[in-house]
This record gives structure tokens, sequence and C-alpha cells, in this order.
């Protein structure tokens, strides 16, 4: 019984680690992705002139 209530909690533990990581994910990804776009314009931009 005390093992099936461990398991229990892992899983919900894992679920909600899941969840957290997806928002972060979600949230922190067009962020990422826009510094990324800018430094690699800026670079580009360093280069021509």
């Amino acid at each position: 019984m005390k093992n099936e209530g461990f398991k229990f909690l892992k899983t919900i533990l894992f679920f909600a680690f899941l969840f957290v990581f997806v928002n972060v994910a979600k949230a922190d990804y067009p962020a990422t992705l826009n510094s990324i776009s800018v430094t690699g314009n800026t670079g580009l931009a360093n280069t021509n002139t």
C-alpha cells in the first residue's frame, strides 16, 4: 500500500514537472528566438558595413 502511494506521488510530480517545463518552454521560446535573430541580424549588419 505504501509503495502504491509513492508511485502515485511520483506520477503526480512527473506531470507537474512536465506541465511547468512545457509552460516555461512556451514562454521562453519566442524570446530566445528573437534574441538569436537579433544577434544574427546585427552580426550581418556589422559584417556588411
